[in-house]
Formats: C-alpha cells, sequence, structure tokens
C-alpha cells in the first residue's frame, strides 16, 4: 500500500483514512475541425498503459514508483 496524494479529514468525512482506488483524468476542447491539444508535456509517458478514453492521443501510465503520468501528443478530430 502507497500513498498518492492527500486530502483533510474535513473534505472527505466519508473516507475516513483511505481510498479503495482513484481516478483521475484530463479534458481537452478544441474548434470544430481543429485537432485536440496535447496534454501535459505532450510525449508519451512508456510502454505501459491503462484505460484511456481514445489511446491515439491520450494515455496514461500505470502506478509506479509512487507515480504515475498521463497526457499525450493530442492530434485527434472526433
Amino acid at each position: 500500500l502507497k500513498s498518492v496524494g492527500f486530502w483533510t479529514k474535513s473534505v472527505f468525512t466519508n473516507l475516513k483514512d483511505h481510498a479503495g482506488f482513484i481516478t483521475w483524468g484530463g479534458y481537452t476542447r478544441s474548434p470544430k475541425g481543429n485537432t485536440s491539444p496535447l496534454i501535459g508535456n505532450g510525449k508519451w509517458h512508456g510502454k505501459n498503459s491503462v484505460f484511456a478514453s481514445n489511446e491515439k492521443c491520450y494515455q496514461a501510465s500505470t502506478f509506479f514508483d509512487s507515480m504515475f503520468y498521463y497526457g499525450g501528443p493530442g492530434g485527434c478530430t472526433s
């Protein structure tokens, strides 16, 4: 078990000590007909990925060494 982030108990009173799982995400938007923008530094994080709604444009890494990464170069049109 490794800690990821911190929220005070007053913010999430029903979580007392910890959460069983976490989710995270990002949102991008571009004008109709333009390609989607990058997220983060615009680079792929590595070979391992977890669920991403559009893996051609954005991906997320597995949790490793107390860190995870998400983002990508964008470039999608739909």
